[in-house]
């Protein structure tokens, strides 16, 4: 399984698809070892990242996977912040919509 997770996250475009602006910023904060990580406002997106098996904690710090730091680093590198709040902005209405009818 974490095989597959690898390839799927050797495509940056991949990356870019699944993750929400916060997520690509906090993504940032910790390629670049910033010390107020594990603020609490910070929880949302450690949470989902680690879920993704984006990040993790080693030796008490945060990092990215080595098996995929490359190809972060390269999605870093391709964001278009206003293709990414569009699509946040679009994922909110679906997501809201769902809920309502109780789908989700």
């Amino acid at each position: 399984m974490l095989k597959k997770v690898e390839n799927f996250y050797s495509n940056p475009s991949n990356i870019l698809e699944i993750c929400t602006e916060r997520e690509l910023k906090f993504l940032k904060k910790v390629l670049n070892n910033e010390d107020n990580l594990f603020d609490e406002k910070y929880y949302w997106e450690r949470r989902n990242l680690s879920d993704k098996l984006l990040i993790g904690l080693y030796e008490s710090k945060l990092h990215v996977f080595e098996e995929v730091k490359e190809s972060v680093e390269k999605a870093l590198k391709m964001v278009k912040p206003k293709i990414v709040k569009e699509n946040d902005r679009i994922n909110e209405v679906i997501l809201g919509y769902l809920r309502v009818n109780g789908i989700s």
